[in-house]
């Protein structure tokens, strides 16, 4: 079983469990970030190549740049915000609680 109850009734999360959890969240994150990035690179080419005369190597060199500066920049922003929501979470939770959770 992954999750044990405590005396308050309250359902304690394993780390195992928590473990899996993050890397869920991580990989979703990496994945999200990596397919919006993707869409912005070949938006970029394909704008360069259609409005500007600089040529489809240039073009496809600049787009796969953008992409790569966008995916570490999403990826950044996302990770970010997770760790801010889980400050947040954490926050929100008292001193009397937080002692049963983390057994």
């Amino acid at each position: 079983m992954a999750r044990n109850n405590a005396p308050s009734g309250q359902s304690v999360v394993t780390a195992a469990e928590r473990e899996r959890q993050r890397r869920r969240i991580l990989t979703a994150l990496r994945l999200g970030a990596t397919t919006f990035a993707m869409l912005a690179g070949v938006a970029c080419y394909i704008a360069l190549d259609q409005f500007t005369p600089i040529g489809m190597i240039p073009a496809f060199v600049i787009g796969l740049v953008f992409a790569l500066l966008t995916r570490t920049a999403a990826a950044s922003l996302a990770r970010d915000w997770l760790m801010r929501s889980a400050n947040r979470a954490q926050r929100e939770i008292s001193p009397g609680e937080r002692d049963d959770t983390i057994h």
